[in-house]
């Protein structure tokens, strides 16, 4: 009877999946652009894309792209719920410098971190 029910335990398991390594949900964070209109003054936006629970209240940092170590422009600490079913982030510039700027989300102990895409800003590109 034992060896019956270790089989079938045996069998059991060998039908569950398997949790990847890093069983963290995985954010995805972008830059939608620098804005002079938006309200409070010139700032970057952009959005937090994961489950829910790794959304919000988290730590978004934007870099501005340099030779060796890369210049950090600064951090909205708590990635918001706009209202409208996303998640924002905004930090605060004025006239930023032309350059590649990304996007980092810090990772935590359920969510891993993220960096987004390079995005290109200069005196005639991604103004709103």
């Amino acid at each position: 009877m034992r060896r019956a029910a270790l089989i079938a335990a045996c069998a059991f398991g060998a039908l569950l999946p398997l949790a990847p390594a890093d069983a963290r949900a995985k954010p995805v964070v972008t830059i939608e652009g620098w804005f002079e209109g938006t309200q409070g003054g010139p700032s970057w936006v952009g959005e937090v894309k994961a489950r829910r629970f790794c959304e919000r209240n988290r730590r978004v940092s934007l870099y501005l792209k340099r030779p060796g170590r890369d210049d950090k422009i600064g951090s909205d600490p708590k990635a918001k719920d706009n209202g409208e079913d996303q998640t924002i982030w905004i930090l605060r510039q004025n006239a930023p410098d032309p350059g590649f700027y990304y996007a980092k989300l810090k990772r935590n102990s359920d969510c891993r971190g993220a960096r987004s895409d390079l995005f290109e800003f200069g005196p005639n590109l991604h103004r709103g």
